[in-house]
């Protein structure tokens, strides 16, 4: 039959293209064909099992990779798109939670808590929990750079796909990050007049100079600095 043929040009391709991996994968048999699927390792599989583990999974590194899943084969028929969208959406769903944990768990060093959070926002850019965590990671680090560059990237996706601005506390977190930086808007910071010692050598801390004079000075300041 026409199904018959089909089949067993399908089975030639397999085994064209799998090698040697062919006849572990196919038990030996004419009628029927018995896929052995203990020999069969599925990448998002081995993903999600790293995540219950709390690794973070390479897969995690691309955008979405969850949507490549079966790419190609959409238009097969109409039972078997809705199936695959389910597929996706429960793959989706199992990655987000597996994430979210990984970056909530206070018993893991922030550095791990940070790249949980990094792939977290590479799965939804307008993590707005991710993006906290890797900010406070971040700036804990000493990298108040990149966690603002966070907060950046955050607001940008939050405009774009929700057509909103970041909640109250995630403003806050970066003002606070700002605040700890040079050249900030943050109020300045008192200085003792005492001067302290580095073992025998003295060492005072210089601010920087504020100008407290109008741009444009009077000519009788000038007139009386010349004489």
């Amino acid at each position: 039959t026409a199904e018959s043929l089909s089949l067993r040009g399908a089975l030639f391709e397999a085994r064209v293209a799998l090698g040697q991996a062919h006849d572990a994968l196919f038990r030996p048999g004419q009628d029927p064909i018995v896929i052995n699927r203990g020999a069969i390792t599925v990448d998002i599989d081995i993903a999600l099992a790293q995540l219950e583990q709390r690794i973070v999974p390479a897969v995690a590194s691309g955008p979405r990779y969850f949507e490549r899943l079966l790419a190609g084969l959409e238009d097969i028929s109409e039972p078997f798109q809705k199936w695959l969208a389910n597929l996706r959406a429960t793959i989706e769903q199992r990655l987000r939670r597996g994430l979210e944990a990984g970056f909530n768990d206070t018993t893991r060093p922030p550095a791990e808590r940070r790249r949980f959070a990094e792939a977290a926002l590479v799965l939804d850019p307008a993590d707005e929990a991710a993006c906290r965590v890797l900010m406070r990671a971040a700036a804990g680090a000493g990298e108040a750079s990149a966690a603002l560059r966070a907060f950046e990237a955050l607001r940008e996706a939050l405009k774009d796909d929700l057509d909103t601005v970041p909640s109250a506390p995630t403003r806050a977190l970066a003002d606070e990050i700002r605040r700890g930086l040079p050249g900030s808007a943050a109020p300045p910071v008192a200085v003792s007049r005492s001067v302290s010692f580095f073992g025998s050598v003295p060492v005072v801390a210089v601010l920087p100079f504020r100008a407290v004079i109008p741009d444009q000075v009077p000519s009788h300041v000038i007139e009386g600095l010349m004489e």
